[in-house]
């Protein structure tokens, strides 16, 4: 009778075209919504007995007392696909450092220690995608994951991740869902609104299959007014028409039915209960509470019934079958059947039960994640001991990255906290984790109810900063200017260095939300008074740094060395300007270090930066820094790296703007010196939508330059020359730092010169030459590069002798400049130049050396030009077993080099987050363009070509 699913043959179709699907290679989420008792649980069953042996069927299942329990339904799949007999996930979970963080470290609830802090949300999500996807290329992966609707919001934030990305695997997810709790039934509408999921709505049984059901549960033919009055009690719900028969039979002990004189179909149930011994009630009662499964002398503590007495009190639930007991533990025979016997309980009684469940967990020294979810059914407003068990589950949770979880506990500290400055305190931490899981909106309105509590200025000041970092974002940069400017002006006169912090602040929100200039320089020269007023040299030290910044870009001398002395000077002391925005003395050094063309210092800096922020929770700083970095490898040449680095930030959601506009800049120009210019097309239109929502206007400046360099790298040249020469005006109105302008100066010239504009290429070059004449003379690379692009102009004016020396010149100061591409592309321009000029001879060395240079950065699309000039020169270029590691892709690249070190293919995969299938391509890939015929042989590959690279080209090692 159970296996019955009357009136359901649209739904098994659905399943069934699911798991075609899926085991068809593009996979497919179904999500089944349903009520209570409707029937998705054994839908399920029958998807897990059609999948048969094709699939590994892995099934999880949501418990209302895990909703707050940190990555629940992900620890659940997890384990599950680990246990299966002759799983291939074992290894994969053991290759994987993401998933062994988080699934083989401390359990659910338990403490982290310091030393080992867990990766964050996102990088989880795709740790956890990369081995669903591995496993479902080896055996197809069928996920059925029943009553998601009570799963953890950090669990459901994975599963939406994995989702989204399934369609392209052998893997299908089929969930079971409920309206209430919504978040379940909101990303299924979310997914399936982006044609990524369907969803299907069952409906009750009709009369007709109510009547069916019902007799055959009684065994005897119906009356139609019994069967009507059948459907109206049950509402044509499965799982209560069961009842309502059992009930029947129950009652009279025969098949006779009785008239039904009430509707309601909780009464079916609850008419169950009536008449059981005090004892039975409690300790069903006390089941109720602690959910599903519960341990039998759990339940029996919390009932206050004593052992001797459990018999007794277990035989008539028993008889009833609404619950089950298996040796230690028992559990009730549907959701729906806990839930009615928990809401008939009177609510004092209620409380009283999670007030005995939360002492009796304390007593055991359970995790606080699990003492608290009773604590947050039962607390007394005031309680001091409530209050601290909610806050450890909530820094329990976040120290595993379940920011949504610890929310959970923190809204319910919060509630019961006594107005003042404890709940401000704890609004500030609830909307601390809210900002660490992008929910600015939410946060910024808790920031704003704490600073209502609040009353202390400093408290105030410190909910204002991070109140305006999430207004920031949201692109309301007005008003979280004023929130620190309140903050600054409350704290200036009671304490100067308490209003230093705000003050840089402003200065760094002054800086990223394009007001010019000039803004932040005045907002930095006041926070440099306030410091000074302070006598504290570190805020001294910070606000210089930070206004320093700010000013080199207006040219104010001396302000750039001033930032580098400081960075070196100042000890790490992380503050709330560095947690929430990245910015920080050693770092900016680092970005002053990148910018004045000193990599020798920028590198350990910004590598530095990059590292300590690299375990952290928060997303900005890792954004930034990330980008920061790929940038400073992206001018030395080092293209490789700035690619893995733009991979890895790329595995963070979009955090701020500014950042992320910022950080996709950099890959842009990244992937096209690699020559993947698909994906900088794809990555150029992710910075140019984040650039124009939030009115950024130097990232929309730059956006234009990337898109006219791409069209003049895709060969149309007249179309790149007349976007250029529109968007110079732009340019120049953007406020753009003199080194930002010198840039896009250096591409536009290149381009006017191709396109014969050579009157707005002459206006380039010469304020650029200009530039150079007022700069450091220690940023050589600048001046080669004005210098080429004067020599380029000069050969196209036909000034043979002034283009010479121009080359001539430009290469001399490019050979100690540390920037290796620029390097090659002044060879390659001087060698095309010479070739074109009937000295093919003498172009060929150059020529050579540019190609040389080009394949130890990982250009490919340079590259093929040298080698397009050099054939034309008739040079024949050797490509031995090293020369073909330069045509491996980026990704071939970081296979061979983490070969080189050793790993295995597994964790080779987990490192890259690629399935071992594709993994084993790259390697098929490798393996021919290297000749190779072993992995020894690779690796000597591998390892001649990077000791010989700085020989091949004479030029420092990039």
């Amino acid at each position: 009778m159970s296996m019955d699913l009357l009136e359901r043959d649209a739904a098994r179709d659905l399943i069934t075209s699911t798991l075609v699907r899926a085991g068809g290679g593009t996979g497919a989420t179904l999500f089944v919504r349903g009520d209570p008792g409707i029937g998705k649980t054994r839908l399920l069953g029958w998807a897990a007995r059609e999948a048969g042996k094709r699939f590994m069927v892995v099934r999880a299942v949501g418990h209302e007392m895990e909703t707050a329990a940190p990555y629940a339904m992900v620890h659940q799949i997890a384990a599950a696909m680990h246990g299966a007999s002759s799983s291939p996930a074992k290894d994969l979970l053991n290759a994987s450092a993401t998933l062994r963080a988080l699934l083989t470290g401390p359990k659910v609830g338990e403490t982290r220690g310091a030393a080992a802090p867990p990766p964050v949300r996102e990088e989880i999500a795709y740790a956890f995608h990369w081995f669903l996807a591995s496993v479902a290329e080896q055996v197809p992966v069928l996920l059925l994951l029943d009553d998601l609707h009570w799963s953890d919001p950090d669990s459901l934030e994975v599963l939406r991740f994995c989702a989204w990305r399934a369609h392209t695997g052998a893997l299908a997810s089929i969930c079971g869902i409920r309206s209430w709790p919504p978040a379940a039934t909101r990303l299924a509408d979310r997914l399936h609104g982006a044609d990524r999921a369907a969803v299907l709505d069952l409906m009750p049984l009709t009369m007709q299959a109510t009547g069916t059901l019902l007799t055959r549960i009684v065994d005897q033919e119906l009356p139609s007014e019994q069967m009507r009055a059948a459907h109206v009690a049950t509402g044509g719900n499965p799982l209560l028409v069961e009842e309502l028969g059992r009930f029947w039979s129950l009652r009279d002990g025969t098949a006779a039915l009785s008239p039904i004189t009430d509707a309601s179909h909780r009464t079916l149930v609850v008419s169950h209960l009536e008449g059981l011994p005090a004892e039975s009630m409690r300790l069903l009662e006390a089941a109720a509470v602690l959910g599903d499964p519960c341990t039998l002398s759990e339940a029996l503590a919390v009932a206050e019934v004593d052992a001797d007495a459990f018999d007794r009190a277990i035989a008539p639930i028993a008889l009833l079958r609404l619950f089950t007991v298996q040796t230690l533990e028992g559990e009730f025979r549907h959701p729906l059947l806990r839930q009615i016997v928990y809401d008939n309980i009177a609510p004092v009684r209620r409380r009283h039960l999670h007030r005995r469940a939360a002492e009796l967990f304390r007593g055991m020294t359970a995790p606080a994640t699990r003492i608290a979810w009773h604590v947050a059914l039962a607390a007394e407003s005031g309680n001091a001991r409530d209050v601290a068990d909610l806050r450890r589950a909530a820094r329990e949770s976040s120290s595993v990255s379940a920011h949504d979880s610890a929310a959970f506990y923190l809204r319910h500290a919060a509630d019961i906290s006594p107005p003042g400055e404890q709940r401000a305190e704890i609004l500030h931490e609830l909307g601390c984790e809210q900002q660490l899981s992008d929910a600015h909106r939410e946060a910024s309105d808790t920031f704003a109810r704490a600073a209502g509590e609040a009353s202390d200025p400093r408290t105030i000041s410190q909910i204002n900063q991070s109140l305006a970092f999430s207004l920031t974002i949201l692109g309301e940069s007005d008003i979280a200017r004023q929130r620190l400017l309140e903050s600054i002006t409350q704290l200036a006169p009671l304490d100067p260095r308490a209003a230093v912090e705000p003050a840089i602040a402003l200065v760094v929100l002054e800086i990223t939300s394009s007001r010019g200039v000039m803004e932040p320089i005045h907002a930095g020269e006041s926070a440099v008074r306030l410091a000074e007023a302070s006598g504290d040299p570190v805020w001294q030290g910070k606000a210089k740094s930070v206004w320093g910044y700010a000013a080199g870009f207006a040219a104010v001398p001396g302000t750039f060395p001033m930032v580098l002395k400081i960075g070196q000077e100042i000890p790490d002391a992380p503050d709330r300007v560095e947690t929430l925005w990245g910015w920080s003395p050693r770092f900016t050094a680092g970005i002053v270090a990148m910018l004045t063309g000193q990599y020798a210092q920028a590198v350990p800096l910004l590598e530095q930066g990059v590292a300590a922020v690299h375990t952290g929770s928060a997303q900005h700083p890792k954004i930034l820094r990330c980008a920061f970095l790929a940038g400073c490898y992206w001018q030395m040449g080092r293209l490789r790296d700035a690619y893995r680095l733009s991979s890895e930030w790329a595995m963070l959601l979009e955090a701020q703007p500014w950042a992320t506009s910022l950080a996709k800049i950099f890959e842009t120009f990244t992937l096209m010196d690699i020559g993947e210019l698909d994906a900088a097309v794809e990555s150029l239109q992710g910075a140019q939508e984040t650039a124009a929502r939030i009115g950024f206007q130097q990232a929309v400046a730059f956006c234009h330059v990337a898109n006219a360099v791409l069209t003049a790298r895709r060969g149309r040249i007249p179309e790149a020359a007349r976007l250029f020469l529109q968007i110079v005006p732009m340019l120049d109105q953007a406020e753009l730092g003199e080194i930002d302008v010198f840039h896009w100066m250096r591409e536009a010239t290149d381009v006017l010169v191709q396109a014969d504009e050579l009157v707005a290429a002459q206006d380039l070059v010469e304020r650029m030459m200009r530039f150079v004449a007022s700069s450091d003379p220690e940023r050589r690379g600048l001046h080669g590069v004005a210098l080429r692009c004067s020599a380029l102009l000069a050969a196209k004016q036909g000034d043979v002798e002034r283009a010479e020396g121009a080359f001539r010149q430009a290469l001399a100061l490019h050979e100690t400049s540390h920037e290796a591409l620029e390097y090659g592309r002044t060879l390659l321009a001087y060698g095309s130049w010479m070739r074109r000029a009937g000295r093919p001879k003498k172009s060929r060395e150059i020529l050579r050396r540019a190609v040389a240079i080009f394949e130890q950065c990982g250009s490919t699309y340079w590259r093929r030009m040298g080698e397009f000039e050099y054939a034309a020169a008739n040079g024949r270029l050797r490509t031995g077993d090293a020369g073909n590691l330069s045509r491996l892709t980026p990704q071939e690249h970081r296979v061979a080099e983490l070969v080189a070190q050793d790993l295995t293919n597994r964790q080779i995969a987990a490192s890259l987050l690629i399935s071992p299938k594709t993994l084993e391509t790259h390697l098929r890939h490798i393996y021919e363009k290297l000749q190779a015929d072993s992995r020894e042989q690779l690796k000597a590959a591998f390892t001649a070509w990077s000791q010989g690279a700085q020989a091949a080209v004479g030029y420092p090692a990039v």
